[in-house]
């Protein structure tokens, strides 16, 4: 809320289109793999100090049923959030309320 204005390239990388449905499942876990063919599929690369957006579908919950959209979600597992930050974008967000898989599958995470 503090930051200020940002400008950059925005890409947005469609996760749940890649996997032909308009909502990834609860437990989906997003693997690089994943992130690298939603590029593909929609012929981007990723550049330093982009804004990297991935959408999982589960937005459509948000004002329709909160209680879901908060308690579990699709997101980024952690070889995937790594290999985003590899990638050094400025932001990284996504349409679920944690960015990341939640609950994480890892138990000790």
């Amino acid at each position: 809320e503090q930051v200020g204005a940002l400008f950059t390239r925005g890409v947005l990388l469609d996760v749940a289109a890649l996997k032909g449905v308009p909502m990834l499942a609860e437990t989906y876990e997003i693997t690089p793999q994943d992130l690298q063919d939603a590029l593909k599929a929609q012929k981007l690369t990723l550049q330093p100090g982009d804004a990297v957006l991935v959408h999982t579908g589960w937005g459509a919950l948000w004002g329709t049923d909160n209680a879901r959209y908060q308690r579990v979600s699709p997101g980024l597992g952690t070889a995937a959030a790594e290999w985003l930050a590899r990638q050094d974008p400025m932001l990284v967000g996504a349409d679920n309320s944690a960015v990341e898989i939640t609950p994480n599958p890892d138990p000790q995470l």
